[in-house]
């Protein structure tokens, strides 16, 4: 199986989390994605190592994402 295309990854910065669990995702982050104060975002984990968060207008990318990975399972947890 090939792969036409590259999985692109950038880094936009760092983030510590405070005593409330609370992440502050940072302004290049922010920029990139086109996130407001107020969106919604998901939060998804991968091998249990890595972790992308991503605008709930954008999901079906992460469904897409899912589907072309032929080595990867969606879990829901609630």
């Amino acid at each position: 199986m090939s792969c036409d295309k590259k999985l692109q990854i950038q880094l936009c910065g760092t983030a510590n989390i405070g005593s409330k669990g609370q992440i502050v995702i940072p302004k290049q982050a922010r920029e990139v994605l086109w996130l407001q104060p107020g969106d919604s975002v998901s939060i998804v984990i991968k091998d249990n190592n890595a972790i992308c968060i991503i605008p709930n207008e954008s999901i079906e990318n992460l469904l897409k994402y899912i589907q072309e990975d032929e080595n990867m399972e969606l879990i829901t947890t609630q």
